[in-house]
């Protein structure tokens, strides 16, 4: 289920981009949604970071797209990072209080991420817990990083 949310988010995730970039003639936004629709997603991870939204929403989609890339059964190009430096780069986001990272982060260690039936992160029932506890402001995002590690 997650998989099949995680592409539309990502969607989203462009759009927002798009809204913090300064010159408009800059097709940041739509190289992303572009590559992200040919599943080549190393090229969207390298449109994302040169976007001119704060560094903590380029890592929020940099991070995401990592997970969609490795997710897919069948891309054009997969991510250069591993799975654990997008799952990094989602932590580093959540650090600075970026509350849509702090959400993904939760999502992710609830239902696990798949490529098709091929498991690549399992439930972390800890560690969901410790990200709903940071979305509901009783932790802080440094102990559930510390807690992956």
């Amino acid at each position: 289920m997650l998989n099949s949310i995680r592409l539309p988010l990502l969607l989203v995730a462009a759009l927002m981009l798009q809204a913090c970039v300064v010159p408009p003639r800059l097709a940041v936004p739509e190289q992303i949604i572009r590559a992200l629709q040919t599943r080549h997603y190393a090229d969207a991870i390298r449109a994302a970071r040169q976007g001119q939204a704060s560094l903590a929403e380029i890592d929020f989609a940099a991070g995401e797209i990592v997970l969609q890339g490795w997710a897919d059964e069948s891309p054009v190009q997969r991510p250069v990072e591993t799975l654990d430096q997008g799952i990094a780069l989602l932590e580093k986001s959540a650090l600075t209080g970026h509350a849509p990272a702090i959400s993904g982060l939760a999502a992710l260690f609830f239902t696990g991420l798949s490529q098709g039936e091929m498991k690549l992160i399992a439930p972390n029932r800890a560690l969901h817990r410790c990200w709903n506890d940071v979305e509901n402001g009783i932790a802080h995002a440094a102990t559930c990083v510390a807690g992956r590690n």
